[in-house]
């Protein structure tokens, strides 16, 4: 069984940690029939959480949010407590 799908990375924000753009992501995920990647913005898991719930979309993938830490994006390998999780999903 083949599972086809898409990834949808807005390069503008890749990297910014300024939000996924919901307005292209949602008119994506309606014009097709197949799951949709969101990709390019996350910068909180509220971020992750919002843009699935709000568009529709399979999943959404996030870097940045994950490998950089504080206002001199210093890299620190990060990751949310179970916790967190369970609050913001």
């Amino acid at each position: 069984m083949k599972v086809l799908g898409v990834v949808i990375n807005n390069v503008d924000r890749d990297g910014t940690m300024k939000e996924y753009d919901e307005d292209i992501i949602k008119d994506i995920a309606q014009a097709v029939n197949i799951p949709i990647i969101a990709l390019g913005g996350a910068g909180s898991l509220e971020d992750i959480r919002n843009i699935i719930i709000n568009t529709g979309t399979l999943s959404a993938a996030a870097s940045s949010l994950f490998v950089y830490y504080s206002k001199l994006k210093a890299v620190l390998i990060n990751y949310s407590s179970q916790a967190k999780l369970e609050k913001t999903f």
